[in-house]
C-alpha cells in the first residue's frame, strides 16, 4: 500500500510538471534548473561526473555538423566571460588589423559597442560619414536592413564595410530612441587619427584632435607638434572629446610626449598582483603649457593619456567627466580555427595608482557645451521659386548649401549644384523618409528649412574656455 502511494504521489508530480510550460519559467529559474540537474547528477550518478566535459559535449551536440552553429556558440561562449568578451571570425580579423594598423574600409565612423549597442564615437574627416552629416552618439542598428544587434561589434563591421564605391543603407538610433536611415557610399579609409591647426586669432596656441589610437598616432602626434612650434606655437589643446581608444601603444606614446623620462604613465594588474607591469614616459618633446579637452565619450586609451597627464599636473583637464573604462583586453590566436577570442585580462591603474573603471576621470573645469535652436531670421533664406537639379547655378542654390553645411553635410559654398549637392540632398531625403533622388523640390527644401529650425545646435564653449584659461 505504502509503495501505491508513493507511485501515485510520483505519478501527480508529473503530471503537475506537465502544466508549466518552458516559456512561463524566468531566465533565472532556467538557468537554476540546469544548475539544479548538474548536483544532483554530480552528488547521485554512479559515475563520476566531469563538469567541463559535460559542458562541452553539451555546446558540440548544439553545434552538431553545423559551422554556423559552432561559430555562433563561440561567440557566445567567449561573450560570456566578460563584458568585453568576444570571437573574431578569421573574416572579422582583416577588419581589426586594418583598424590596428590606421587603414580601413568603409563609412568613415569610428564606433565601439557599449550595453548591447553600437555607437558612432567619432566621425573621419572627410569621410562618408562626415559628408552625409552622421552625429556622434547615435547608434548602428541596421546595415542595409540587416538587424545588428545580438551580433559583435567585428561580425556588424562585416556588414557595414564593404568594397568602396558601393552603397549601404544604415539604420540609425538617436538619443531621444528615434530610428532614421542614411545612405553612404563606402570608401577607402586612410585613418589620419591626428588632426591640427593652429588657433584662430591665437598663433601661439595650437589646436590637436586625436580621433583614434592606433600603432601610428605616436608619430602623428609628433610630426604636428614639430610643424606647429616650427610655426610659432608654444602652448597645445589635446582634444579627445568622442575619442572611444583604440590600441594601448598609441596612448603610451602619446602620453610621453609630454612627460619626462622615467615617470610612470599606468601600470596593468592582472588577477596576480605580482604580474603587474608599468609604464613609464622614454622622454618628452613638448615643455608647454597643455589643455585636454574631454567629454562623456572620452574612453579607454584616451583616459590612459588623461588620467597621466593629470596626476603628473602636467595638463589642465576641461570638459565632462570621462567614460570610465580602465580595463584591457587581450587577444588571443585560435588554432587551426583561426580568428581571435579576446577577453579581460586586467585593469589598469594612473601614476597614483587610481581605478578609473566604470568611475571615470574628472575634469579640472567642468564645462558643457551650450545647446541652441535657430530662429527663422538666422536662416538661410528659401524662395520655393524652383526645384534644383545637378548643374543649375543661382543664389538660390547657394543658400541651401549654406543650409546643408549648417546640417553638418560636406559641400563647398559655390553657387553651383553639383554631384556633392545632389549626394547630400539624397541622403538628407532618406533621413527625414522622403524619395531620395538627389532632386531638392519643394517638399525637400520644406523639410530642409524645418530641419534647421528643429535641430538643437551647440556652442563649443569648452574649445572657448580652453583658448581663454591659455590666455589668462
Amino acid at each position: 500500500m505504502k509503495n501505491k502511494i508513493i507511485t501515485l504521489l510520483l505519478l501527480l508530480t508529473l503530471l503537475f510538471s506537465f502544466t508549466v510550460h518552458a516559456g512561463d519559467v524566468s531566465d533565472n529559474n532556467k538557468r537554476e534548473l540546469l544548475r539544479y540537474i548538474l548536483i544532483n547528477a554530480s552528488n547521485n550518478s554512479k559515475h563520476e561526473i566531469d563538469s567541463e566535459e559535460l559542458f562541452l559535449d553539451t555546446l558540440m551536440k548544439i553545434a552538431g555538423d553545423s559551422d554556423e552553429d559552432y561559430e555562433q556558440i563561440l561567440k557566445y561562449f567567449t561573450q560570456s566571460i566578460d563584458e568585453y568578451g568576444d570571437y573574431m571570425s578569421p573574416e572579422e580579423s582583416f577588419e581589426m588589423e586594418a583598424d590596428l594598423t590606421g587603414q580601413s574600409g568603409g563609412i568613415g565612423s569610428g564606433v565601439e559597442m557599449r550595453n548591447g549597442k553600437i555607437y558612432v564615437v567619432n566621425v573621419i574627416p572627410g569621410s562618408p560619414s562626415e559628408k552625409a552629416g552622421v552625429q556622434v552618439g547615435h547608434a548602428i542598428v541596421k546595415a542595409n536592413g540587416v538587424d545588428l544587434s545580438g551580433m559583435s561589434l567585428n561580425e556588424a563591421l562585416t556588414y557595414i564595410r564593404g568594397e568602396a564605391g558601393t552603397e549601404v543603407v544604415i539604420t540609425f538610433e538617436d538619443p531621444f530612441g528615434k530610428l532614421y536611415d542614411m545612405l553612404l557610399v563606402r570608401d577607402v579609409i586612410e585613418v589620419a587619427s591626428v588632426n591640427y591647426s593652429v588657433a584662430v586669432d591665437f598663433p601661439h596656441i595650437g589646436y590637436i584632435e586625436i580621433t583614434n589610437f592606433s600603432m601610428t598616432t605616436g608619430e602623428e602626434l609628433r610630426q604636428a607638434i614639430t610643424t606647429l612650434t616650427e610655426e610659432g606655437v608654444t602652448e597645445l589643446i589635446l582634444d579627445l572629446r568622442d575619442n572611444g581608444g583604440g590600441v594601448l601603444e598609441g596612448a603610451l606614446q602619446v602620453a610621453g610626449i609630454f612627460l619626462k623620462e622615467g615617470q610612470k604613465i599606468l601600470t596593468v594588474e592582472p588577477r596576480d598582483v605580482k604580474d603587474k607591469e608599468v609604464y613609464k614616459a622614454s622622454g618628452k618633446m613638448f615643455d608647454g603649457e597643455v589643455v585636454i579637452l574631454v567629454n562623456e565619450y572620452t574612453a579607454s586609451a584616451s583616459e590612459v593619456v588623461v588620467g597621466a597627464l593629470k596626476d603628473h599636473k602636467r595638463a589642465t583637464i576641461i570638459g565632462e567627466t570621462t567614460f570610465g573604462k580602465g580595463t584591457v583586453q587581450h587577444l588571443f590566436p585560435l588554432p587551426i580555427y583561426g580568428g581571435y577570442f579576446k577577453f579581460t585580462t586586467a585593469e589598469y591603474l594612473t601614476p597614483n595608482d587610481v581605478s578609473i573603471n566604470k568611475k571615470g576621470i574628472s575634469p579640472h573645469l567642468t564645462v558643457n557645451n551650450e545647446n541652441y535652436k535657430l530662429s527663422v531670421d538666422e536662416i538661410p533664406a528659401f524662395s520655393f521659386e524652383r526645384v534644383m537639379r545637378i548643374g543649375d547655378t543661382g543664389e538660390d542654390i547657394k543658400n541651401i548649401k549654406e543650409s546643408l553645411r549648417i546640417l553638418n553635410y560636406s559641400v563647398d559654398d559655390t553657387n553651383l549644384y553639383d554631384q556633392d549637392t545632389f549626394n547630400a540632398i539624397k541622403t538628407f531625403q532618406q533621413k527625414a523618409q522622403l524619395y531620395p533622388y538627389g532632386v531638392c523640390d519643394f517638399t525637400t527644401q520644406q523639410h530642409l528649412k524645418q530641419a534647421l529650425l528643429n535641430t538643437v545646435f551647440y556652442e563649443d564653449t569648452q574649445l572657448e574656455k580652453a583658448i581663454e584659461y591659455l590666455n589668462e
